[in-house]
């Protein structure tokens, strides 16, 4: 006489896949933010000849995380972010947020939102090359898009005093198109504990009226 097929004890083995498979699904759509520091072990210096553009092409740098500008000269550097690609090209420091990292020293700048482009310069040694444009990935990894009928970011921070240690400007802007991901990061999230906590309550209810 053959086996009888016992659903009582495949269907909690089922679910119990199914929630290990969503726990493990959350856990790894939550990036974990990242100090990028430009250029490396060089740093932020106009005597290693880098490029810090195509530095930042091979990095995945994305909403939310931080940007580190490493000053390995014994001199300090103006480092200004421009409002445009044509400011950026021809190295214009007029109408830009700026800030001063001293000799040794180190600046953080962090990104919480996705930008379509970003430019930084450096005033003294732009034309020299010392500079760098990037793209902020929104926060899954995927690629933001151009949005031609955007204004220019605004950028009207403040200053810091320069007899005392310098204090973050707002946040670096560029040209972003489409809704914050970070927003539907969070939307996706809620949605996926819901489903979760559903799931639970599903399989306890079948596994108590089995018994």
């Amino acid at each position: 006489m053959g086996s009888r097929f016992d659903g009582s004890v495949i269907a909690p083995a089922l679910c119990a896949a199914v929630l290990v498979g969503l726990f493990l699904g959350q856990c790894s759509c939550q990036a974990v933010p990242q100090t990028v520091q430009l250029g490396g072990a060089a740093g932020w210096t106009d005597t290693a000849n880098a490029n810090y553009t195509l530095f930042m092409s091979t990095v995945p740098f994305k909403a939310g995380d931080t940007l580190r500008f490493n000053n390995t000269d014994i001199k300090d550097h103006d480092v200004y972010q421009t409002e445009s690609q044509s400011d950026y090209d021809t190295c214009n420091s007029n109408n830009i947020t700026g800030w001063t990292i001293n000799a040794g020293d180190f600046y953080d700048l962090v990104f919480p939102d996705p930008a379509y482009r970003v430019w930084i310069i450096d005033t003294q040694y732009c034309l020299s090359g010392q500079k760098v444009e990037f793209t902020v990935l929104n926060a899954d990894g995927t690629a933001v898009p151009p949005d031609t009928t955007a204004d220019p970011p605004s950028l009207n921070a403040q200053q810091p005093d320069p007899e005392s240690p310098p204090s973050p400007p707002d946040a670096p802007l560029g040209l972003a198109g489409g809704p914050s991901p970070n927003a539907a990061s969070s939307q996706y999230a809620t949605l996926h504990w819901m489903l979760l906590a559903i799931l639970i309550a599903a399989c306890y209810f079948t596994s108590s009226h089995r018994h």
